[in-house]
């Protein structure tokens, strides 16, 4: 059973970008990579995009969901961060979820070990509106068959349009 996708009630407007990090058994990395995320920051010429964290808790038997509880805290990645709770069930099945959950225009992926270079964001982003044509749009068919950009994107990444 799924457990609710857990926010602050003072959640803003829609993020432009949701980091995906899928987690298992990550208590003893998890906070790090937080941490890199905490300390996203703007670049010279990329402003710091508006981004939301989805930490999807692929059944870990460890700290992970109290690691999760303490960074949810205000002070720390508050409203930015959203936790999905799932029985274990592998890293695809945690991504597929991470995604649906995703509530971004655009996505990043992220490892529960990974650190986050500090402008990663804010480079990204701007790279992806300087350069229109690396954002590949789903096919006019894939659109009118699922309704939406974001149903079509889905399907894309999962091969299916029901979720």
């Amino acid at each position: 059973m799924v457990e609710a996708l857990s926010t602050n009630p003072e959640t803003p407007a829609l993020p432009l970008v949701s980091v995906v990090l899928p987690a298992y058994n990550a208590a003893d990395t998890l906070p790090a990579a937080l941490q890199s995320l905490l300390d996203q920051q703007p670049a010279a010429s990329a402003p710091l995009p508006d981004f939301e964290v989805v930490v999807v808790d692929d059944g870990s038997t460890d700290d992970t969901r109290q690691v999760l509880r303490h960074w949810g805290s205000a002070r720390l990645l508050g409203h930015r961060l959203r936790s999905l709770h799932l029985p274990h069930g592998g890293i695809v099945a945690a991504l597929n979820a991470g995604l649906v959950a995703a509530r971004g225009a655009y996505l990043a992926r992220m490892d529960a070990d990974d650190a986050a270079h500090p402008q990663r964001l804010a480079l990204q982003a701007a790279h992806l509106f300087d350069n229109p044509a690396l954002t590949f749009p789903p096919p006019a068919w894939l659109l009118a068959a699922t309704g939406s950009r974001r149903t079509a994107l889905r399907t894309l990444w999962t091969g299916r349009t029901a979720f």
